[in-house]
């Protein structure tokens, strides 16, 4: 009787699975984890019993449900090292990974993606060596090492030279890309956002095409080099609007806005911002909106508009608290030097702003920002 009690528990949990995992491909996350939960319940074995608390980490992380994400991930990396099945292994070690970083657990996040990288050596897995070096570069870029991001980055562009995928190797240019901007080798950002480029028409995926264009475009508005930036950002948001991508399309257009702030076209930045405000109204994300209040406050600057500047970098800061990452407080950084070069020490609020930013900075280790910034308050009269 107990036999065929485990025999049926072990169908049902099977059915549940394939459900959960039909559930998934339709992007029907509710429904994935509700049969993958079923599923658990009908005491399941080996890999099915990984591959359902695997499924329910993963919609619960998506969620924001991380403290049961955390316990179904652990259960999964726990299960998965007793089955003869490399690949649920290191996809479970992989998710751990995921959630201990979104828990800010990092120590432990970098641990995890190692042991999914040994993994994927021991199983000479191309694509899960890269995965999981994709995953320790951006980690170390998250907290400013950069130099060590490209050297791992060059790793995993190294294993991926050969293979039919291009998906990888793009977001390995992509991410290279970034460091070499942030370490000052802006030659090498733009031949690798060149190589990126080339990528994407090999791919003809068209959101690598919109992709490779804003990356190239930002690298030139970083540059202050405006009539360069123009046309790789408008055909990035031309890409993003046909999509229907609006989070990356508003992100684009605030880049074209603060392109036409520099080429001193205000017209074309009022029609660029109402349109931006719109999309960001109806995104949830709190990047989209902090990236419109810094525009906002550049149009301010721009106009002179000292409340507006005032009231646009307090909401930014606001919000890049809420988001909590450096990259935030070195895009707020640039911009109120930027500010500060134009208008002096003497803006509505100054004081009040460097202040309220120098608390984040020391908070996330920002040295060499916190640094000019404690000049700068110096400046500020009174």
């Amino acid at each position: 009787m107990e036999k065929g009690q485990d025999t049926f528990d072990a169908n049902q949990s099977a059915k549940f699975l394939s459900k959960a995992r039909d559930a998934l491909i339709k992007g029907d996350r509710e429904e994935a984890l509700r049969c993958a939960v079923e599923g658990l319940k009908q005491n399941p074995t080996g890999n099915g019993s990984a591959e359902l608390n695997r499924i329910a980490a993963g919609v619960l992380l998506e969620s924001g449900s991380v403290k049961l994400a955390l316990n179904h991930a652990e259960k999964a990396m726990e299960l998965s090292t007793d089955i003869d099945d490399y690949m649920e292994g290191y996809r479970s070690t992989m998710l751990l990974g995921q959630v201990l970083a979104r828990m800010d657990r990092y120590t432990e996040a970098l641990f995890s993606w190692n042991k999914a990288l040994d993994i994927g050596r021991q199983n000479k897995d191309v694509c899960a060596q890269s995965t999981s070096l994709l995953n320790l570069a951006m980690l170390e870029q998250r907290f400013g090492n950069h130099e060590r991001a490209i050297q791992i980055l060059a790793e995993a562009e190294d294993l991926l030279k050969n293979e039919k995928d291009l998906r990888l190797l793009a977001t390995c240019c992509s991410r290279k890309t970034l460091s070499f901007m942030e370490t000052g080798k802006i030659d090498l950002a733009l031949d690798n956002c060149m190589k990126l480029e080339e990528i994407a028409r090999k791919s003809g995926v068209k959101p690598l095409i919109a992709s490779s264009n804003f990356r190239k475009g930002t690298i030139y508005l970083d540059q202050d080099d405006y009539e360069k930036a123009l046309v790789p950002l408008q055909t990035a948001s031309d890409i993003y609007k046909e999509l229907g991508d609006n989070k990356n399309l508003a992100l684009t257009l605030c880049n074209l806005a603060s392109t036409y702030i520099g080429l001193e076209q205000p017209d074309e930045v009022d029609m660029l911002l109402k349109e931006v405000v719109t999309l960001a109204r109806g995104v949830d994300s709190t990047l989209v909106m902090s990236e419109v209040q810094l525009v906002l406050a550049e149009m301010a600057v721009f106009r002179h508009n000292a409340p507006q500047i005032d009231y646009c970098y307090e909401e930014f800061l606001r919000l890049a608290e809420e988001i909590g990452n450096e990259e935030r407080f070195k895009v707020f950084h640039e911009s109120i030097g930027k500010s500060l070069n134009k208008l002096g020490f003497e803006i509505f609020g100054i004081k009040r702003i460097l202040e309220r930013a120098r608390t984040s900075y020391k908070k996330l280790g920002l040295k060499k920002e916190l640094k000019e910034l404690d000049a700068w308050l110096e400046r500020v009269p009174g």
